[in-house]
């Protein structure tokens, strides 16, 4: 006998069919507002960059006819580069102004659309300082790069002349046609000239930073949250980097897909977007108790305070230093507990200066705790802290790269900085956020070109970094953009836990 299906079972199917509809068109749709959102900006933006271009063309060209009377003469970059690097300056806020604005707004318009796609509602704001970031580094950068191709071209062009004995005035114009517009062929099909590849590549790129920064601003919240690259489809797809991502399908925000990329633009005029939206329940990993991914733990041996960063260096490369101590973990530690590990030495800025070192432990996650406790016993440690890796760990850590390697100057008056924010801030900022009062940091530097904060939340992280950003500027160092990483338990061992 064959019963005819329930009410409940055949509303059951019908969301299930919606479900299923919703998720084969929710590409679709993604791609095409990306289109319906840049297109007019392209298209408003477009004529600045062309002009920018013609610009800098007429102001090259007024320094190039210096070089007229030695044209016959086999000139060479060292004639005419130092003339490119004066109109470089010249020029430069003329095209740093319309690609900045450019960027400005699709990066709002990537932000809009992915609040309104993920149904956020109109109470989600994304801060300013991260947006501005971006914008104040990816302009600049931006612009080196164009110009570092146009200069490129030109060292092609004038080299041809050169080579085949081209008159001053014959160089002269075909200088002036390349400027105009940059008007040759152009790889992608659907771009006419470089103006235009300008536009839509940068376009594209904050547009899709928009989307990652709203991302990321819920995984501070403690969101665990994912994301899809998506491509147009068609057959000018690149195969090799974009449809393979594409092929990935969900990822964790934090990971990279397979090109290397975190996001699109895999190349120049990607026509990809991203999609990110909150990692379902059922998609997490089920226990964390058997995984062998990386933890990291932080380990000292050192008892005492120290004055100055000089002193902490001269301890840890002692003959009680660092080399000891990593071969004592590795030796009789991480074999006893069956872990594998990469071990960074570092320096611990919180009282005081402070030799250190975390290392990246593979292993079950109780043995890494096992670990932990034996240490933090027979070296007498206060607490012993940990992140381990988790699909819904509200923990992980805040860290600024500042590009080069900072001296032990300047590391001693990033620690006195520490201390006066902590201090004049900590307090009122912690009260302000939601974190306990007495909250303070401290900073883990890694090859004095990277420091890091560890935190238990997503609250400990935001009230971190405006102290610590503050403290970075007070040290009289640029602040680098910080990087959240979350995903992790934060495991804090005090003495009475060993």
């Amino acid at each position: 006998m064959i019963t005819a299906p329930s009410r409940r079972q055949r509303t059951t199917a019908l969301l299930e069919a919606i479900d299923r509809y919703l998720e084969a068109v929710r590409p679709v749709q993604a791609v095409a507002r990306k289109e319906r959102a840049l297109g007019p900006l392209i298209r408003q933006y477009q004529p600045d960059i062309a002009a920018a271009f013609q610009a800098q063309g007429a102001a090259f060209l007024k320094r190039f006819a210096t070089l007229r009377s030695q044209f016959n003469e086999a000139i060479s970059p060292a004639d005419w580069g130092p003339l490119f690097t004066q109109t470089e300056m010249d020029t430069l806020a003329v095209l740093l102004k319309p690609i900045t604005e450019l960027q400005s707004a699709a990066l709002n318009a990537g932000v809009r659309y992915a609040i309104a796609d993920l149904e956020l509602g109109g109470s989600f704001k994304l801060p300013q300082p991260r947006a501005v970031a971006f914008l104040r580094q990816q302009g600049a950068d931006r612009v080196t790069m164009i110009n570092q191709t146009t200069r490129d071209r030109m060292r092609s062009l004038i080299t041809q002349a050169v080579d085949e004995g081209w008159s001053y005035t014959k160089t002269a114009k075909a200088i002036k046609d390349r400027f105009d517009g940059f008007a040759g062929k152009m790889p992608q099909q659907h771009i006419r000239d470089r103006a235009e590849l300008v536009a839509v590549t940068e376009a594209g790129d904050a547009y899709e930073e928009g989307a990652m920064q709203v991302g990321h601003e819920l995984v501070l919240a403690g969101l665990v949250m994912e994301k899809s690259w998506l491509t147009v489809g068609d057959d000018r797809v690149d195969g090799a980097r974009c449809a393979a991502n594409h092929a990935q399908g969900w990822i964790l925000l934090d990971q990279a897909f397979q090109s290397g990329h975190q996001r699109p633009l895999a190349h120049p005029a990607c026509r990809c977007t991203i999609l990110v939206q909150r990692r379902k329940q059922e998609q997490s990993q089920p226990s964390v108790v058997g995984q062998t991914n990386p933890q990291i733990m932080g380990h000292t041996w050192w008892q005492g305070a120290l004055p100055t960063v000089a002193d902490a260096v001269a301890v840890g490369n002692g003959p009680d230093g660092w080399i000891k101590h990593e071969a004592i973990l590795r030796n009789d530690y991480l074999p006893r507990f069956d872990l594998t590990d990469d071990v960074e030495w570092t320096i611990g800025l919180w009282g005081s200066p402070e030799p250190s070192f975390n290392t990246v432990v593979q292993g079950l996650r109780e043995k890494v705790i096992e670990m932990a406790k034996a240490w933090g016993k027979d070296f007498n440690q206060e607490a012993m802290v940990m992140l381990l890796p988790s699909p819904n760990g509200a923990g992980g850590y805040v860290s600024w790269r500042f590009g080069r390697v900072l001296t032990e100057k300047e590391l001693d008056n990033l620690l006195g900085a520490i201390r006066a924010t902590n201090e004049q801030l900590a307090a009122g900022i912690a009260k302000t956020i939601g974190v306990h009062e007495d909250f303070r940091v401290g900073l883990t530097v890694k090859d004095s070109r990277r420091v890091e904060f560890w935190a238990s939340d997503f609250l400990e992280a935001k009230a971190a970094r405006n102290i610590l950003d503050a403290a970075i500027a007070k040290a009289g160092l640029d602040v680098p953009k910080a990087r959240w990483n979350g995903g992790y338990d934060f495991l804090l061992l005090f003495r009475d836990d060993y």
